[in-house]
């Protein structure tokens, strides 16, 4: 009898620090898992089918400190996340930045 994976889900939202600004565009990944998702427009941002374990989340955008969580997937269930960064200046003389929003789920090596 071949042993069946169980999956659960990861799932949140991203905001400023202090809670009052959706960050959308913001790259939420389990890099054990060499998957990760952007952060749609309000923010939210979701992860299927991941494997019941433990894992670290980390979350990057442009402008804000990174972030890391650690986090225990059950099978069937899913994790709640809220997760807030820091704003962080940049270095350098950068004048603008441009983000578009994102839908495709990215897999590693990131592309």
């Amino acid at each position: 009898m071949a042993a069946s994976v169980v999956h659960g889900r990861v799932v949140g939202i991203e905001t400023s620090q202090g809670g009052e600004v959706a960050l959308p565009g913001a790259l939420v990944s389990i890099p054990q898992l060499r998957r990760g998702v952007y952060a749609d427009t309000s923010g939210q941002f979701r992860l299927d089918s991941v494997p019941a374990g433990a894992y670290r989340v980390v979350t990057r955008r442009i402008g804000f400190g990174m972030r890391q969580d650690s986090i225990s997937v059950n099978s069937g269930a899913g994790v709640r996340l809220r997760i807030a960064l820091e704003p962080q200046p940049l270095d350098g003389d950068c004048t603008s930045i441009v983000i578009a929003e994102r839908r495709r789920v990215w897999q590693w090596p990131w592309q």
